[in-house]
């Protein structure tokens, strides 16, 4: 076990965080780090200075290096029922609890509708990879109450890896659970 995962067992700090749901044409963008073999949404920790909103764009940008506002579906996310909504564009799915590495997260999850794919660049320092994924082929997984991984196959029949977590908030987006003022498990 890595040293900091025993220090958050011990001290269970209260971090806060945010993750992107990236979506275009029926497809959702998802990244692999460094230190783990599934895929995830792109996300990170909320900076002090900084609102959850900023923070999702600001980790997009950090990690696959380029900026959401730039391709973002505006009118669309100001008509959809399904969460709260911003005058920006801004969407926010939800607020999560999770106690899952031992410290007390709390995380943010921000849809972000694209009207095209942008080009991007992996950081290499925080992610292996970033790809996008058929929503429809993720979300049909059998393992949908676990705490354990599910496999799919991507586009090109590879088996993938996929956080339970982010499988259950992508469902929740498409089944149109939105916000509401109580927080989540993640």
């Amino acid at each position: 076990m890595p040293l900091v995962k025993i220090y958050w067992r011990i001290f269970k700090p209260v971090t806060f965080g945010v993750k992107a749901i990236i979506l275009c044409d029926n497809e959702v963008l998802l990244v692999k780090n460094v230190s783990e073999s599934k895929w995830h949404l792109p996300g990170g920790g909320i900076n002090n200075s900084e609102s959850s909103y900023e923070a999702a764009k600001r980790e997009v940008k950090e990690e696959l290096d380029f900026d959401l506002e730039l391709f973002l579906i505006k009118e669309n996310l100001q008509n959809e029922t399904d969460s709260i909504k911003f005058g920006d564009g801004r969407n926010l799915l939800g607020v999560y609890m999770s106690h899952q590495e031992g410290k007390r997260d709390t995380i943010y999850v921000y849809v972000f509708k694209l009207s095209s794919k942008p080009k991007f660049e992996v950081n290499k320092i925080e992610l292996l990879d970033a790809r996008w994924f058929a929503i429809n082929k993720l979300i049909n997984t059998k393992k949908e109450n676990t705490n354990t991984s599910n496999e799919v196959k991507n586009k090109n029949n590879l088996e993938i890896e996929i956080s339970p977590a982010m499988i259950r908030r992508l469902r929740e987006y498409i089944d149109g659970q939105g916000y509401t003022e109580k927080f989540k498990v993640w």
